[in-house]
Protein backbone atom coordinates (compact mmCIF):
# COMPACT_ATOMS: atom_id res chain seq x y z
CA UNK A 1 0.00 0.00 0.00
CA UNK A 2 1.35 3.21 -1.01
CA UNK A 3 1.74 6.70 1.33
CA UNK A 4 -0.76 8.33 -0.90
CA UNK A 5 -3.44 5.40 0.11
CA UNK A 6 -2.33 4.69 3.91
CA UNK A 7 -2.78 8.72 4.29
CA UNK A 8 -6.35 8.85 2.70
CA UNK A 9 -7.58 5.62 4.87
CA UNK A 10 -6.27 7.68 7.88
CA UNK A 11 -8.02 10.89 7.43
CA UNK A 12 -10.86 9.32 6.40
CA UNK A 13 -10.80 7.26 9.97
CA UNK A 14 -10.04 10.69 11.70
CA UNK A 15 -13.11 12.15 10.17
CA UNK A 16 -15.55 9.11 10.88
CA UNK A 17 -14.34 9.25 14.72
CA UNK A 18 -15.02 12.69 14.63
CA UNK A 19 -18.10 12.66 13.14
CA UNK A 20 -19.43 9.73 15.49
CA UNK A 21 -17.75 11.76 18.23
CA UNK A 22 -19.69 14.97 17.15
CA UNK A 23 -22.92 12.96 16.60
CA UNK A 24 -22.39 11.43 20.13
CA UNK A 25 -22.52 14.53 21.95
CA UNK A 26 -25.30 15.82 20.22
CA UNK A 27 -26.92 12.71 21.46
CA UNK A 28 -26.15 12.85 25.20
CA UNK A 29 -27.17 16.47 25.34
CA UNK A 30 -30.24 16.03 23.92
CA UNK A 31 -31.09 13.14 25.94
CA UNK A 32 -30.00 15.21 28.88
CA UNK A 33 -32.32 18.90 27.77
CA UNK A 34 -34.77 16.16 27.23
CA UNK A 35 -34.39 14.71 30.83
CA UNK A 36 -34.45 17.90 32.73
CA UNK A 37 -37.30 19.52 31.04
CA UNK A 38 -39.14 15.98 31.77
CA UNK A 39 -38.11 16.72 35.12
CA UNK A 40 -39.18 20.62 35.68
CA UNK A 41 -42.74 19.78 33.86
CA UNK A 42 -43.23 16.92 36.32
CA UNK A 43 -42.20 19.08 39.22
CA UNK A 44 -44.40 22.03 38.26
CA UNK A 45 -47.40 19.13 38.36
CA UNK A 46 -46.73 18.30 41.06
CA UNK A 47 -46.47 21.69 42.79
CA UNK A 48 -50.02 22.05 40.89
CA UNK A 49 -51.05 18.75 42.34
CA UNK A 50 -50.14 19.36 45.71
CA UNK A 51 -52.04 22.74 46.02
CA UNK A 52 -55.44 21.19 44.22
CA UNK A 53 -56.03 19.09 47.45
CA UNK A 54 -57.88 21.92 48.84
CA UNK A 55 -59.50 23.46 45.64
CA UNK A 56 -63.52 22.07 44.10
CA UNK A 57 -62.31 18.66 42.48
CA UNK A 58 -61.98 15.52 43.79
CA UNK A 59 -58.61 13.56 42.81
CA UNK A 60 -58.35 10.03 43.74
CA UNK A 61 -55.06 8.94 42.62
CA UNK A 62 -52.09 10.68 40.94
CA UNK A 63 -49.06 8.37 38.94
CA UNK A 64 -46.28 10.20 38.10
CA UNK A 65 -43.60 8.43 36.19
CA UNK A 66 -40.28 9.63 35.66
CA UNK A 67 -39.01 7.29 32.84
CA UNK A 68 -42.02 8.16 30.63
CA UNK A 69 -42.71 11.69 31.59
CA UNK A 70 -46.45 11.02 32.21
CA UNK A 71 -48.55 12.10 35.41
CA UNK A 72 -52.46 10.96 34.97
CA UNK A 73 -54.89 12.38 37.42
CA UNK A 74 -58.13 11.19 37.68
CA UNK A 75 -61.69 12.69 38.86
CA UNK A 76 -64.97 11.73 40.02
CA UNK A 77 -68.08 12.99 37.41
CA UNK A 78 -71.85 12.84 38.54
CA UNK A 79 -74.55 13.06 36.49
CA UNK A 80 -75.61 16.58 36.88
CA UNK A 81 -71.96 17.42 35.42
CA UNK A 82 -72.51 14.66 32.65
CA UNK A 83 -76.09 16.04 31.83
CA UNK A 84 -74.91 19.36 31.34
CA UNK A 85 -71.55 19.41 29.76
CA UNK A 86 -70.43 17.29 26.83
CA UNK A 87 -67.69 15.17 29.10
CA UNK A 88 -69.97 12.09 28.32
CA UNK A 89 -69.09 12.35 24.78
CA UNK A 90 -64.81 12.14 25.46
CA UNK A 91 -63.55 9.21 24.25
CA UNK A 92 -60.00 7.54 24.77
CA UNK A 93 -57.25 9.80 23.82
CA UNK A 94 -59.43 12.45 23.85
CA UNK A 95 -58.06 16.14 24.57
CA UNK A 96 -59.15 18.37 27.76
CA UNK A 97 -58.73 21.73 28.81
CA UNK A 98 -56.71 22.00 32.46
CA UNK A 99 -56.67 25.14 34.91
CA UNK A 100 -56.09 25.10 38.48
CA UNK A 101 -58.03 27.45 40.58
CA UNK A 102 -56.69 31.14 41.10
CA UNK A 103 -55.33 32.63 44.23
CA UNK A 104 -56.40 35.93 46.00
CA UNK A 105 -52.84 37.06 44.12
CA UNK A 106 -53.03 36.02 41.17
CA UNK A 107 -53.14 37.59 38.09
CA UNK A 108 -56.70 37.47 35.92
CA UNK A 109 -56.14 37.54 32.47
CA UNK A 110 -59.82 36.83 31.74
CA UNK A 111 -63.08 36.72 33.54
CA UNK A 112 -63.46 35.48 37.13
CA UNK A 113 -65.05 31.40 36.02
CA UNK A 114 -66.37 29.05 37.98
CA UNK A 115 -66.63 26.02 35.95
CA UNK A 116 -70.20 25.69 36.59
CA UNK A 117 -71.76 24.86 32.45
CA UNK A 118 -74.88 25.93 32.16
CA UNK A 119 -75.49 24.04 28.88
CA UNK A 120 -73.76 22.73 25.57
CA UNK A 121 -73.23 24.47 22.46
CA UNK A 122 -72.87 23.33 19.28
CA UNK A 123 -70.32 24.14 16.73
CA UNK A 124 -72.83 25.53 13.89
CA UNK A 125 -69.97 26.36 11.44
CA UNK A 126 -66.02 27.14 11.48
CA UNK A 127 -64.27 29.70 9.54
CA UNK A 128 -60.48 29.00 9.16
CA UNK A 129 -58.00 32.08 8.57
CA UNK A 130 -54.22 31.90 8.35
CA UNK A 131 -53.64 31.85 12.17
CA UNK A 132 -56.94 32.49 13.41
CA UNK A 133 -60.40 30.84 13.69
CA UNK A 134 -63.85 31.88 13.46
CA UNK A 135 -66.68 30.15 15.11
CA UNK A 136 -70.41 30.11 15.35
CA UNK A 137 -71.63 28.68 18.63
CA UNK A 138 -75.61 27.64 18.85
CA UNK A 139 -77.22 28.03 21.89
CA UNK A 140 -80.77 27.49 23.80
CA UNK A 141 -83.08 30.73 23.21
CA UNK A 142 -83.62 31.01 26.89
CA UNK A 143 -80.06 32.08 27.56
CA UNK A 144 -79.97 35.08 25.08
CA UNK A 145 -80.73 38.03 27.76
CA UNK A 146 -77.07 37.11 28.90
CA UNK A 147 -75.21 36.90 26.12
CA UNK A 148 -74.06 39.84 24.78
CA UNK A 149 -71.85 40.99 22.39
CA UNK A 150 -68.29 42.30 23.60
CA UNK A 151 -69.61 40.71 26.54
CA UNK A 152 -67.73 37.77 28.51
CA UNK A 153 -67.95 33.43 28.15
CA UNK A 154 -66.68 30.26 28.95
CA UNK A 155 -66.01 28.00 26.68
CA UNK A 156 -64.48 24.36 27.32
CA UNK A 157 -63.28 26.35 30.02
CA UNK A 158 -61.65 29.54 27.97
CA UNK A 159 -63.02 33.15 29.12
CA UNK A 160 -63.35 34.51 25.37
CA UNK A 161 -65.04 37.72 24.16
CA UNK A 162 -68.32 37.38 22.39
CA UNK A 163 -68.49 38.74 18.75
CA UNK A 164 -71.57 39.21 16.80
CA UNK A 165 -75.02 37.75 18.66
CA UNK A 166 -78.04 36.36 16.38
CA UNK A 167 -80.94 34.81 17.73
CA UNK A 168 -80.05 31.94 18.68
CA UNK A 169 -76.49 32.06 18.11
CA UNK A 170 -73.23 34.01 18.47
CA UNK A 171 -69.76 34.80 17.40
CA UNK A 172 -66.17 33.75 18.46
CA UNK A 173 -62.72 34.95 17.39
CA UNK A 174 -60.12 32.89 18.42
CA UNK A 175 -56.80 34.65 18.31
CA UNK A 176 -53.40 32.11 17.54
CA UNK A 177 -52.41 31.81 21.38
CA UNK A 178 -56.13 30.57 22.34
CA UNK A 179 -55.70 27.83 19.61
CA UNK A 180 -52.37 26.42 20.35
CA UNK A 181 -52.39 25.91 24.13
CA UNK A 182 -56.31 24.74 24.26
CA UNK A 183 -58.77 21.65 22.28
CA UNK A 184 -60.73 24.15 20.27
CA UNK A 185 -58.33 23.92 17.93
CA UNK A 186 -59.64 20.49 17.31
CA UNK A 187 -62.83 21.18 17.13
CA UNK A 188 -64.99 20.54 13.95
CA UNK A 189 -68.54 21.27 12.67
CA UNK A 190 -71.41 19.99 14.62
CA UNK A 191 -69.06 19.63 17.60
CA UNK A 192 -70.30 20.56 21.37
CA UNK A 193 -69.00 23.08 23.89
CA UNK A 194 -69.45 23.34 27.24
CA UNK A 195 -70.50 27.02 27.57
CA UNK A 196 -70.11 29.21 30.58
CA UNK A 197 -72.54 32.33 31.05
CA UNK A 198 -70.75 34.96 33.14
CA UNK A 199 -72.36 35.21 36.69
CA UNK A 200 -71.51 38.95 36.45
CA UNK A 201 -73.74 39.51 33.72
CA UNK A 202 -76.55 37.07 35.16
CA UNK A 203 -76.45 38.81 38.42
CA UNK A 204 -76.87 42.38 36.65
CA UNK A 205 -79.57 41.12 34.21
CA UNK A 206 -81.58 39.84 37.16
CA UNK A 207 -81.02 42.68 39.50
CA UNK A 208 -82.31 45.00 36.62
CA UNK A 209 -85.61 42.67 35.73
CA UNK A 210 -86.52 42.24 39.57
CA UNK A 211 -86.09 46.03 39.87
CA UNK A 212 -88.19 46.76 36.80
CA UNK A 213 -90.84 44.33 38.01
CA UNK A 214 -91.00 45.54 40.73
CA UNK A 215 -90.85 49.13 39.94
CA UNK A 216 -94.64 47.68 37.68
CA UNK A 217 -96.20 46.33 40.24
CA UNK A 218 -96.45 50.16 42.15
Amino acid sequence: MDFKKKLLIKYSLEFIVIVVGISVTFWIDEWNRNRLERIQHIKDIESIIDDLENDSLIIKRVNTSLDTGKTKLKFDVIDETLARTNLKLLKKNSLVNLERSITASTEIGGHLMSGHIHFTGKVKEIISKENTKDFIIGFPKKFKQYILEKGYIGVNGCSLTIGKVKNNSFNLHLIPETLSITNLKDMVKGDHVNIEIDQNTIAIVETVKNYLTAQKSR
